[in-house]
């Protein structure tokens, strides 16, 4: 019979691709798929014909993990059918394509031996396998997504993390009562982190959230001792500076230095551990249950057990980790500026934003007002406006209504009880001279944020398409169109294939001058 390859070729791909199959626990195949059965070709093309004679002895069982010396001689193997079928063509373009395709998901030193071996003597038998291993593969790495069941660990104290607090949660005891193994949930513990230096230090919110035209009269008619202080800028007659020797606390100071970012731990008792665990161990089988619809008669007797658990571990990390001691004390905490810092606004710096900058708060608010065209000369107050920033006799209920208004057409759902009008900040530039100013405005939780997500969220559509359109442009015309980047890393590949293109096109330039003023004879 003809089978369309010699002898030698049928034996080398046979050969090789016995032995792989059976002795590299092959390529995502389990225990279940025993020689070449379940093997089915997910190319389809018109012509196909069934190729048993490509292997001239049956496969051995996967399933058996040691390496027989030789695996066409394994002892009792068990003979198979072999069902492969793949295509019969001649279009080796088309061939190549199906192979390339195919290596792409598989792992390099796979498709490194397909190359050096059997690619170069039969493609479509390499292709083929190549196919049904990845097929294989895709149907063993298929796994049931567990649904997660969220628990917050709060950050309290560095000295605390020796404890574990997030390992306990999942201890094997605990996954055991609330049988979590036989179920398709998981418990994820996410840290709900505490206040970082300038959310408990900053108080140019609070400034602007409290000030009316009342206080801000006061305080800008008020005068200033910024003239006499060490601190003053020369330029603008106030004090602004990020020196934190301004602060005559020394531990306040010390906190400062750690900069906006930095955490500060609390002091921790054994008894506070205790509750903190109760309280983590409640939550644990609150939102069990409530997930997978525990019966509640049960949550109690298992609210129990989880707690105990959950104390009993802490209670031994706590005598082995920190010892005899009952208390974790933090003696450099410091909770607020008290009346250190009240006539200076406290903000980060541009540019530098884990630096703290303090600024004479009348400065401060003769900035911002004329930013936005409010003059005040005595007792009057006078909003003008400018070219950027227009006066607007609208008050809080309006501009409330209107937003709601806007996003019931717009078929947005937003809860306007909980947000706000965002304000406009200054942020002071320490790299220009003299200092500048940086407006923003803003706020966590502002009137405007969920149209602002929507915004987002068509914009990336848009941007999406345009990649995907500009990529197809250059790979059909080797234009690239497409600049925007992401992060720094992105520029430097950019200049890197930038920089390998232009000198290979330098290296081509000169070796056709060389041809050129020499003449062919000359150059060879």
């Amino acid at each position: 019979m003809n089978d369309g390859c010699d002898t030698e070729t049928r034996q080398n791909a046979e050969n090789f691709w016995i032995h792989q199959l059976v002795t590299m626990h092959p390529f995502g195949l389990n225990d279940k798929v025993t020689g070449m059965k379940g093997f089915a070709s997910d190319m389809t093309m018109d012509k196909k014909e069934n190729v048993k004679h490509y292997f001239s002895n049956p496969l051995p069982n996967a399933k058996h993990r040691k390496k027989p010396d030789n695996p066409c001689t394994a002892k009792n193997p068990k003979d198979k059918n072999l069902d492969i079928e793949v295509i019969d063509t001649t279009n080796a373009r088309e061939m190549t394509q199906i192979y390339r395709n195919n290596k792409k998901s598989l792992a390099n030193p796979i498709h490194d031996l397909v190359t050096k071996t059997v690619i170069n003597k039969d493609v479509l038998l390499a292709s083929h396998i190549l196919a049904t291993i990845k097929k294989s593969r895709n149907k063993n790495q298929q796994t049931v997504e567990k649904i997660p069941i969220y628990v917050k660990v709060d950050y309290l104290n560095p000295s605390l993390d020796k404890i574990g607090i997030r390992n306990m949660i999942h201890d094997s005891t605990i996954a055991r009562i609330l049988n979590i193994k036989d179920s398709n949930y998981k418990i994820v513990t996410v840290f709900n982190l505490v206040k970082n230096n300038f959310c408990r230090y900053s108080n140019y919110n609070n400034i602007l959230r409290e000030l009316d035209f009342e206080k801000l009269t006061d305080i800008l008619s008020t005068d200033c001792q910024c003239s006499s202080s060490t601190h003053c800028n020369t330029d603008y007659g106030h004090v602004i500076t990020g020196d934190t020797n301004i602060i005559e606390c020394p531990k306040l100071s010390k906190q400062f230095e750690n900069g906006t970012k930095h955490r500060q731990g609390f002091t921790i008792t054994i008894n506070k551990l205790r509750g903190i665990l109760y309280k983590y161990g409640n939550d644990i089988v609150e939102n069990f249950g409530r997930r997978t619809k525990m019966k509640k008669d049960t949550i109690p007797k298992i609210r129990n057990l989880v707690i105990d658990r959950l104390i009993e571990i802490g209670e031994q990390r706590w005598n082995k980790k920190i010892g005899p001691y009952d208390k974790i004390v933090n003696k450099e905490f410091v909770g607020r500026t008290g009346n250190h810092l009240q006539n200076y606004a406290i903000t980060c710096i541009d540019k530098a934003s884990n630096n703290f900058a303090f600024i004479c708060k009348k400065f401060y608010l003769q900035t911002i007002c004329h930013e936005l065209g409010i003059n005040v000369n005595s007792n009057i107050t006078s909003i003008k406006g400018n070219e950027t920033y227009i006066c607007s006799i609208k008050n809080k209920e309006e501009i409330f209504n209107e937003y709601q208004q806007l996003y019931k057409e717009m078929d947005i759902n937003a809860d306007l009880t909980k947000l706000k009008i965002p304000l406009i900040f200054a942020t002071p530039k320490f790299h220009k001279k003299p200092i500048k100013f940086r407006f923003i405005a803003g706020a966590s939780a502002a009137v405007s944020k969920p149209l602002n997500i929507t915004i987002v969220r068509i914009l990336e559509v848009v941007k999406n398409n345009t990649v995907k359109y500009c990529d197809t442009i250059r790979e059909r015309s080797g234009c690239n169109l497409y600049w925007s980047v992401n992060s720094s890393s992105q520029t430097n590949s950019m200049l890197q294939d930038m920089s390998t293109t232009a000198e290979n096109d330098h290296l081509a330039n000169d070796e056709q001058e060389v041809t050129t003023a020499l003449g062919n004879g000359n150059a060879e």
